[in-house]
């Protein structure tokens, strides 16, 4: 018989409220201890399950954590990826853009000196600053 401190505390508990009233029969009190041993028994295994029930959370918990730093690590490469590919698109829209202004005042100044040459004005602003030197 395996005794434990539940087992002697209900057994010193029960025969100290049974000394209170008359004395118990030797049957009496080996129904008691039968009792107090099915109760440690019933407690025993309910600590069991409850053992098993936390191992098997701290499995469950292990596996979780392991899901969370790979979807991490996931998250931080296609966060990586999505700046990098961010970045390109920035450069490729300034190129893009800054061509087209380019191009736009090329055009435009074009068309100035064109206007400025079939008029005589660029001739005459020319020799203007040549005399100046």
């Amino acid at each position: 018989m395996k005794w434990n401190c539940l087992t002697i505390a209900l057994l010193v508990f029960g025969t100290a409220c049974l000394a209170s009233q008359e004395k118990p029969t030797p049957d009496e009190l080996l129904q008691t201890v039968k009792h107090i041993q099915s109760l440690a028994r019933e407690l025993q295994s309910d600590l069991d399950k409850e053992k098993e029930q936390h191992a098997l959370a701290q499995k469950a918990l292990g596996e979780a954590n392991k899901r969370a730093d790979k979807l991490a690590q996931h998250d931080k490469e296609v966060s990586d990826q999505l700046n990098d590919a961010n970045k390109k698109l920035w450069w490729y829209r300034l190129h893009w853009w800054g061509s087209w202004i380019v191009l736009g005042i090329g055009v435009l100044l074009s068309i100035v000196f064109a206007f400025l040459k079939f008029t005589g004005r660029l001739s005459i602003a020319a020799a203007g600053v040549a005399a100046k030197i």
